[in-house]
């Protein structure tokens, strides 16, 4: 009889365990295996474990009736999905654990027995082709997305899970978590690829013009814009914060969400829109029981939240996004990204980013922009850190580039203890040019009274101007 050709005599591709056989039956299937040109492993009863079991990198195993049961159990748990069991004599064989017989019992070898082996490596073998090409699509479709640690790799497993589903997504996540960058890879990886996507902060708008924006119909000259929720139709729409919106207007969301159609002005029919709806929440405003869409949200049985991680969290993540922030803010400002120190990564990795991925963006572009060195060290990084979450306490919301400059120079100037010198080389800048700013920020000139720190009642004075 010949056997078929299969893609299973590719040479050295596939690891055999053969275990509790008699010697003339391990024998036999030793023989077929290596026929095939795959590695073959024997674990008699009597021995020890062998490495292959407790490593779990086999794709077949042929166990015969001499296994105690506690070695089947071993096998059993050591089978991954691309495994194969082939069970000789099955009378032994705890049910559950059947995963595949052969289709004799007696342990002599034949040739049923040799294409059932061959057929048991090449489906192993297929499985194991088939996750690879997986990952590496998968690897492709999420290259935007950094996905090194545990916390993102479950994250992409949900959103390969969700990338073709037309119900709506919910996303919660800490503040400033990057859900934009999220939902673009959702949508890129799924049917909706060549429709818009688009992102909505529900906090940037009045619920009048929100509600403009996405409903209404604007006389643009002779013709008539149509409203967002028309450009967007087959794609994906995300709305960050959309607790902050009126009731009435979340009220009108969800009768749309129910009956997805919206009236033509220039006619009776009606359009239905096909959108693949996102909410974006962050942990402190989920769930909000005044919210009505959260409410609805939460009681609808075909939706799943995502949680998106803090990036405390994404620790083995942190470098690869640290470098791309840099590069992407280096080609804004149309420089060669900045080369950090050892003890720069160092206080970058180890920082908790309370602000997450926004904050790690607006720190890091603050010193792409801001920096004249080439090289940063961490005492370059440190005041920005510090002026950040100074800024984020504060409340005070969006600062100009000269209030930014100034909370650096003087938390730096602070840091070194009104050491002018230590703070100019800290900075990047002259030691002329800090003198200048200081001077601007009221400080009396250098060597004089007091030039080392503001007076209380000029800080006082700043401090009223600033609140008022």
């Amino acid at each position: 009889m010949n056997l078929p050709k299969l893609r299973s005599e590719q040479p050295g591709q596939a690891s055999v365990l053969i275990a509790g056989c008699s010697d003339d039956s391990t024998t036999a299937h030793t023989q077929t295996v290596l026929k095939l040109g795959h590695r073959v492993f024997h674990w008699a009863s009597e021995q020890a474990i062998p490495e292959i079991v407790t490593d779990q990198n086999w794709n077949l195993a042929i166990c015969g009736p001499q296994l105690s049961a506690s070695q089947i159990h071993k096998i059993a748990e050591s089978a991954t999905e691309l495994s194969r069991i082939l069970w000789i004599d099955q009378s032994s064989i705890p049910h559950e654990l059947r995963k595949l017989t052969l289709p004799l019992t007696a342990e002599s070898a034949s040739e049923q027995q040799a294409t059932s082996i061959r057929q048991s490596i090449e489906l192993s073998l297929l499985h194991e082709e088939r996750d690879d090409w997986r990952r590496r699509f998968t690897s492709q479709l999420f290259r935007d997305l950094v996905c090194r640690s545990e916390a993102m790799q479950t994250l992409q497993t949900q959103l390969l899970d969700e990338a073709d589903k037309s119900t709506p997504l919910l996303l919660i996540g800490p503040p400033g978590a990057d859900d934009r960058q999220i939902v673009w890879t959702l949508h890129q990886s799924g049917s909706r690829v060549d429709h818009p996507c688009l992102t909505i902060d529900c906090e940037s708008y009045s619920s009048t013009a929100f509600e403009q924006e996405l409903f209404q119909y604007r006389d643009e000259g002779d013709e008539q814009s149509p409203p967002l929720l028309e450009q967007v139709d087959g794609g994906t729409l995300l709305l960050k914060n959309p607790h902050s919106l009126s009731q009435t207007l979340q009220k009108k969301l969800i009768r749309f969400l129910e009956s997805p159609a919206i009236s033509r002005p220039d006619s009776h029919s009606l359009r239905y829109i096909n959108i693949r709806w996102c909410f974006s929440f962050s942990t402190e405003q989920w769930p909000d029981r005044q919210s009505p869409l959260s409410r609805y949200l939460e009681e609808r049985n075909d939706l799943t939240p995502l949680g998106i991680p803090a990036l405390k969290d994404r620790r083995d993540d942190l470098r690869e996004l640290i470098r791309k922030s840099l590069s992407e803010h280096a080609v804004r400002a149309a420089q060669l990204p900045p080369v950090l120190s050892a003890d720069a990564w160092q206080l970058l990795e180890q920082y908790d980013w309370p602000g997450n991925e926004q904050q790690m963006h607006r720190v890091l572009s603050q010193i792409t922009h801001l920096t004249s060195s080439s090289t940063i060290s961490s005492e370059v990084i440190a005041p920005w850190l510090e002026s950040d979450n100074l800024h984020n306490e504060s409340g005070l919301g969006l600062m100009s580039l000269a209030d930014m400059e100034r909370q650096l120079i003087e938390a730096t100037f602070n840091r070194f203890a009104g050491n002018r010198e230590r703070t100019a080389q800290a900075l990047g800048i002259g030691l002329r040019t800090l003198s200048g700013k200081l001077r601007q920020y009221g400080y009396p000139p250098r060597g004089g009274p007091g030039s080392n720190r503001r007076s209380a009642q000029e800080t006082t004075e700043e401090s009223a101007r600033r609140a008022a």
